[in-house]
């Protein structure tokens, strides 16, 4: 009996110091938008409601990838990404999973801190774009990595050159982070809870790493 509620409490701190850290991490990271200078009557000191809320949660059918989603979707349609050089297919909507989500806030057209549910003011979209952290400006991706696409398709029409979904990479394989499996997303390169790595990558990128993982070059 000693024995099975050592194991038990060993199990409950391993947990707890997991979430505590978890938390850390987004309290100390840039997504945590509750230390920004807004101007609120009171400030909002909650961490998680500028995304997430557990009650009323957006039901948007935009959203195919809903994880309590606390914010409007973006309208922006984005053409798909184009080179000669480009292997995949594109699936009908480039921000097909959490894109989606990311873009909602990245591409500068929805207020970053005008949630759904609480209180929140508007920091509005020129302010985002002038601090530095707008993506897709104009309704293009062409200078971004492409998202939106089957990765799996590009593996099979090169095979040399793109690496295998059973590959590791972060803390499992690359096809842990498709959308669906297949589907490339933000979410597959960036984990919005983690800036360990800085840029919210999911792996360091020193010495490009990260993009070594799947490009065999």
């Amino acid at each position: 009996m000693r024995t099975t509620m050592t194991l038990i409490l060993a199990v409950l701190l391993s947990l707890g110091f997991a979430v505590t850290s978890f938390a850390l991490s987004v309290e100390t990271g840039a997504h945590n938008l509750s230390n920004r200078a807004l101007t609120e009557t009171t400030a909002n000191t909650e961490i998680c409601i500028y995304c997430h809320t557990p009650h009323q949660a957006q039901t948007d059918s935009d959203f195919d990838y809903n994880p309590l989603w606390n914010m409007a979707a973006t309208q922006v349609v984005y053409a798909s990404y184009s080179t000669t050089t480009f292997d995949g297919t594109m699936d009908t909507d480039v921000l097909t999973g959490p894109s989606r989500l990311c873009m909602s806030c990245h591409d500068g057209t929805i207020a970053v801190d005008n949630a759904i549910t609480g209180e929140s003011d508007p920091l509005g979209g020129d302010n985002y774009i002038k601090a530095g952290k707008l993506i897709g400006g104009g309704g293009s991706l062409a200078s971004d990595h492409p998202i939106g696409f089957d990765y799996t398709t590009s593996v099979t029409a090169t095979p040399a050159e793109i690496a295998g979904t059973s590959v590791a990479m972060g803390s499992g394989e690359i096809g842990d982070y498709l959308f669906g499996g297949t589907i490339m997303t933000c979410a597959t390169c960036h984990d919005v809870h983690d800036n360990a790595n800085g840029s919210f990558l999911l792996v360091a990128n020193d010495d490009s790493d990260l993009c070594l993982t799947c490009h065999l070059k």
